[in-house]
């Protein structure tokens, strides 16, 4: 990214001066239910600072796989790399399953799908090259947090 320095800033924001973090990001996290600074969290705040930057897309538990192409392609990362999705686009799965289709055909061409965990009944999701996965799992796990890779 760009501007990964800017994004570093607003988590750290988020841990240093919470009230100021949901201030200046108040429109958003409304609809996430934070609107005391002690719903803040730094997981959030870098999940946040990665959907503006369309570096992650949300969606609702309950999709198809139209909902998993047509979200996926938004992400700068798909549309840097050129990935073709359109090729699941015949496919019946739904939810849980969609997501672990659209994985495995990321994985073929050197991408991975993942899903920013944030305990709720959505998945948060990124695609990133497959040798950054490993070294982002074990950092989210040292700050309390877990990147879940989706595929069968």
């Amino acid at each position: 990214m760009d501007d990964t320095a800017e994004l570093w800033s607003e988590v750290r924001q988020a841990i240093e001066q919470p009230a100021l973090y949901l201030d200046r990001f108040a429109d958003a996290l409304v609809n996430r239910g934070m609107d005391e600074p002690e719903h803040v969290t730094p997981w959030l705040a870098l999940l946040e600072g990665l959907q503006r930057r369309g570096q992650n897309v949300e969606l609702d538990w309950k999709l198809g796989m139209d909902d998993a192409i047509w979200a996926l392609q938004q992400l700068k990362t798909v549309q840097q790399a050129g990935v073709d999705l359109q090729v699941l686009a015949g496919s019946k799965a739904l939810n849980h399953e969609a997501l672990q289709e659209a994985g495995d055909c990321l994985r073929r061409q050197g991408l991975s799908l993942v899903s920013i965990d944030i305990d709720s009944d959505s998945y948060p999701l990124s695609v990133l090259e497959t040798s950054a996965v490993a070294p982002l799992q074990a950092l989210a796990q040292r700050v309390g947090g877990k990147l879940l890779t989706l595929h069968n």
